[in-house]
């Protein structure tokens, strides 16, 4: 069962696991997601969120319920990148265990709304510099060679463009207020302020989605 709406570049599609390799499913969009997350509805063993970002491509998953690093493991995405029309799953059973039922929610980037992405931290304030082609009021991070929190921001709880308070996405804890793990966005993307390795290690990789929440 699939829902989409191209003009956002966001589908949601609801399918059973046969747990076969290279099982495809219909995503309904008009050109390849760049952001996949699944999400198994039964809550069972292995029932984690499993996202695939186009930055490490397909053969690597990631867990938005962990801080985890990324996963170089066939049984997500069957080592098959999304195509203008389907995506591909392994028999990892986060994403294809025969007979459970699954969510997935689909990206595909649209100019001056969405954009997805990676950077390289350089462990110094303000660098380096993400271009989205545009200002974005919504940015999910991850540093995917390491483990560390998934670090959440928005324009709505940061009264000026330096974000310092942000949301661990994978537990439950409070908003947080800080320096070291803030970010500033520009007029056209956004620069690491903090130093730390949660979204600024020296020389660690950094997975982004970002979103233009406003007109």
């Amino acid at each position: 069962t699939v829902q989409a709406n191209n003009e956002t570049g966001i589908s949601i599609v609801k399918y059973t696991g046969d747990g076969s390799a290279g099982a495809t499913i219909g995503h309904g969009l008009s050109a390849a997601p760049e952001v996949i997350i699944v999400k198994a509805l039964d809550a069972t063993a292995n029932s984690n969120w499993a996202v695939y970002h186009t930055s490490l491509g397909n053969t690597k998953g990631m867990i938005l319920s962990s801080t985890a690093a990324e996963d170089a493991n066939a049984g997500y995405w069957n080592d098959t990148s999304p195509t203008a029309s389907v995506f591909s799953i392994g028999t990892y059973s986060v994403v294809n265990e025969s007979a459970k039922e699954y969510i997935a929610y689909c990206f595909t980037p649209q100019s001056d709304y969405s954009h997805f992405g990676s950077y390289t931290g350089s462990g110094s304030q303000g660098s380096p510099s993400v271009s989205c082609g545009f200002k974005p009021d919504f940015i999910i991070l991850k540093r995917a060679s390491g483990a560390e929190q998934w670090w959440t921001g928005n324009s709505a709880t940061n009264s000026s463009d330096h974000w310092t308070e942000w949301m661990p996405l994978q537990s439950n804890e409070r908003l947080q207020s800080d320096t070291i793990h803030s970010i500033t966005v520009t007029a056209t993307g956004f620069e690491p302020y903090g130093t730390s390795d949660l979204v600024n290690g020296s020389g660690s990789t950094y997975i982004y989605l970002a979103f233009k929440l406003t007109s």
